[in-house]
């Protein structure tokens, strides 16, 4: 069998990314369908890690390409940071980088003849190259949609799914609750779990004293309620992602130290004493540390005595749970989107419905076992099972279509 695997250029596909969920999923499930013996393209940026050769590039280097991550001492010294580099404005589907990533990929999905057409996103089928060449495509095309039907323009784009549906176009969708949103608009044709590379992450059973939040800094993903739980329940509060919302994060800042060059600092035999330690004697009870790559995640993940993740939308996954998990670090999030559906409520973490009860969960964290924890991810979320999954469906179609 061969697929050719896409997703948009607004970041790498890599195993080791400061931001962009999506596109390591992507990179999994690569690796993962090569160890099956499909044989993979995957379109993407120059920038994007070695994939076995399967890496078919469309553009040189992804819309928001991140620096190396440069050796630096850690510095406590306080001043007004500069936040500039933390602040990310996403990409759209309309620029001119987009619309040839598209127009390439199809263009080699054509001359390859490859049997089915995976986009991770939606985007594929937004573009002037789909409209261009969708006569010609007739083997299927699988979109597997990322986001949240209610947020980010979403219904509008389901709008225009209709318009392009033709037989061999399908939807997916990453959770039972997005597919039930989703399905009042387009038809889902499957339901596969995003998955993490469970071996990437170390299980972690002796904790410390401080509870982390990671993810895009904004109002939907409630780094503010974050705060005010860890300051009711006299917990330190590390927190970490990127700047989407810059007026938002304004709103607490005040209430946490700001330490962003944490983030580009790398991570070495010394760095538990040398830079965790040092974050957690500082004498505010929150500390913001920029962005931090998957190696950095696993060090803040393993360690922290709980996860907090108090969304205030339908989170459509949410694979920092997965991440959490793996880590033995058990998840506090509240009951909204798919999260029902990533974590054994009492078993790897708690799901609850007000501030207060995240307060009340914190304290209830030690009676969590960090092994089941990252058992947990491994009988239900690794990548063998999203890649065998996604083969099933990729059959599945294929044989609809004889």
């Amino acid at each position: 069998m061969k697929v050719l695997l896409t997703c948009a250029i607004d970041f790498p596909v890599s195993r080791n990314l400061k931001h962009a969920g999506t596109q390591r999923v992507v990179y999994a499930l690569a690796k993962e369908l090569q160890r099956l013996g499909v044989e993979v393209t995957v379109c993407s940026t120059g920038d994007s890690d070695e994939l076995g050769g399967a890496l078919f590039v469309t553009v040189e280097r992804a819309l928001h390409s991140q620096p190396p991550v440069p050796r630096m001492p850690i510095d406590l010294s306080g001043g007004v940071p500069d936040l500039r580099s933390e602040i990310i404005l996403e990409g759209t589907y309309t620029t001119e980088a987009h619309q040839r990533h598209y127009c390439l990929s199809l263009q080699r999905a054509l001359s390859e003849g490859v049997d089915v057409v995976h986009d991770h996103g939606g985007g594929l089928l937004l573009s002037d190259a789909y409209r261009k060449y969708q006569n010609l495509l007739n083997m299927p095309i699988l979109t597997t949609l990322h986001g949240a039907v209610t947020a980010d323009g979403h219904l509008d784009e389901c709008g225009t799914y209709r318009q392009r549906a033709r037989h061999n176009v399908f939807f997916s969708c990453v959770s039972r609750h997005q597919a039930a949103l989703y399905e009042q608009h387009i038809n889902i044709s499957g339901i596969v779990h995003n998955s993490v590379s469970v071996d990437d992450y170390h299980l972690q059973s002796q904790k410390k004293d401080y509870l982390f939040s990671l993810g895009r800094i904004m109002r939907r993903k409630g780094q503010d309620i974050a705060v005010e739980v860890a300051e009711k329940a006299g917990q330190k509060l590390v927190l970490a992602g990127p700047i989407m919302e810059p007026h938002y994060f304004d709103q607490f800042r005040s209430r946490v130290r700001v330490m962003p060059h944490i983030g580009r600092i790398p991570v070495t035999p010394s760095y538990l004493a040398e830079v965790v330690e040092r974050v957690l004697a500082c004498p505010e009870p929150a500390v913001y540390i920029g962005q931090l790559d998957d190696t950095q995640k696993d060090v803040w993940f393993g360690h922290a005595s709980g996860f907090l993740m108090p969304i205030r939308w339908d989170e459509p996954f949410g694979l920092v749970l997965l991440e959490a998990m793996a880590c033995g670090t058990p998840v506090i999030t509240f009951n909204r989107g798919g999260v029902s559906e990533v974590i054994v409520d009492g078993q790897t973490g708690f799901i609850v419905d007000s501030p207060d009860e995240m307060v009340e969960a914190v304290g209830k964290v030690d009676q969590i076992d960090p092994a089941q924890c990252r058992r947990h991810v491994e009988q239900r979320f690794s990548s063998q099972i999203m890649g065998q999954k996604y083969l099933e469906v990729y059959e599945e179609l294929l044989n609809s279509a004889c």
